[in-house]
């Protein structure tokens, strides 16, 4: 009896080795978990950007526009945030020459402050601080391009808390602006102070499902007179923006104080759009300008357009600007353009 219990005893055992290689089996012969290695970092990675529009026009009036085929921007842009909080952009202009538009670093102090440094566009006007890029009408309002603030070196700070105000403040050379090609360089005997520019811009930016508003104002002070060919000069602007959905509405006015003989002292323009598909959008848009004492015609434009985009990088544009001059619409201008954007 003892042989027998020893028999059985055996033979459990070697059933429970069996079963117990049975179970182990299958995890041996699985190969080593490799541990998935991280993708590399591409944040610092730079991003090339690739700005084309040519343009094609036709002008009956020779002394607002000019006819012809033009390449009116062909820019080339770097960009990137080589470390955490610093970010930097640097834009070239070749349509005649090498010309450096934009070339600024920003540093992000806090998550409510940052401030830029280098050549941009002061924070002033609405219809000035929207790219060309994505501007909705081929030409921009005669009032924003003579009363806004062109590109010029300086300094700015913007405060943005959580919520949807923001308040930018700047200092910029006055000097450098090209408001007028034929603007008289400043004299001698101004300093480097009096050619300072000052700029502050507030603008309130609230966003709901169907769609956003920007509202702001802003006010740029000129003590030596370097932006209007006149003595100190003050501009103001203020602008509201609407857009819900497929329908936008677009309101801006500019002036400015002490403007030279000749020159635009006030305008206003209103610009509406309306995307009736996917790629196919309408415009409208009425320019008002007054100028200090002689001014051309057409001191108030009508215009109409018509936006194909299939894709993201192309863009097709088809715009009429007409005076209202006596009471009747005398068409002025023709222009279609193409754009191309990487």
């Amino acid at each position: 009896m003892q042989n027998v219990s020893a028999a059985l005893h055996s033979a459990s055992y070697r059933i429970a080795a069996v079963a117990l290689l049975v179970v182990l089996m299958p995890l041996l012969s699985r190969p080593p978990t490799v541990q998935a290695q991280p993708a590399p970092d591409s944040t610092h990675v730079p991003t090339i950007g690739v700005l084309v529009q040519a343009s094609a026009h036709a002008a009956s009036h020779p002394t607002l526009y000019t006819d012809g085929f033009s390449v009116d921007r062909a820019r080339f842009a770097v960009s990137g945030d080589p470390v955490a909080g610093v970010s930097y952009e640097l834009e070239g202009d070749f349509v005649d020459d090498l010309i450096v538009t934009d070339a600024h670093v920003d540093l992000q102090l806090t998550s409510h402050w940052m401030l830029r440094g280098g050549q941009f566009r002061p924070p002033f006007s609405y219809g000035q601080l929207v790219s060309s890029s994505a501007t909705p009408f081929v030409l921009r309002a005669r009032s924003v391009k003579a009363l806004g603030l062109s590109r010029t070196p300086g300094a700015a700070a913007s405060y943005q808390p959580h919520s949807a105000w923001h308040v930018q403040v700047g200092v910029f050379n006055g000097a450098r602006l090209r408001a007028a090609p034929d603007r008289p360089e400043p004299s001698a005997q101004q300093t480097a102070e009096e050619q300072l520019l000052y700029v502050a811009r507030l603008t309130w930016t609230p966003e709901w499902d169907a769609g956003r508003a920007a509202v702001g104002a802003g006010v740029a002070h000129d003590p030596a007179g370097a932006a209007a060919q006149s003595g100190p000069s003050t501009r103001y602007s203020g602008n509201v923006h609407i857009q819900h959905r497929t329908v936008a509405l677009t309101v801006e006015a500019l002036t400015r104080t002490e403007a030279a003989p000749g020159e635009m002292e006030t305008g206003a323009q209103l610009t509406g759009t309306y995307q009736v598909a996917s790629p196919h959008t309408l415009r409208a848009r009425t320019d008002w300008v007054r100028y200090n004492g002689p001014a051309p015609e057409a001191p108030t434009q009508l215009g109409i357009g018509y936006t194909y985009q299939p894709v993201s990088y192309l863009r097709i544009e088809t715009d009429m600007i007409a005076p209202i001059d006596e009471r009747a619409l005398k068409p002025v201008v023709l222009r279609t353009q193409l754009q191309i954007h990487l």
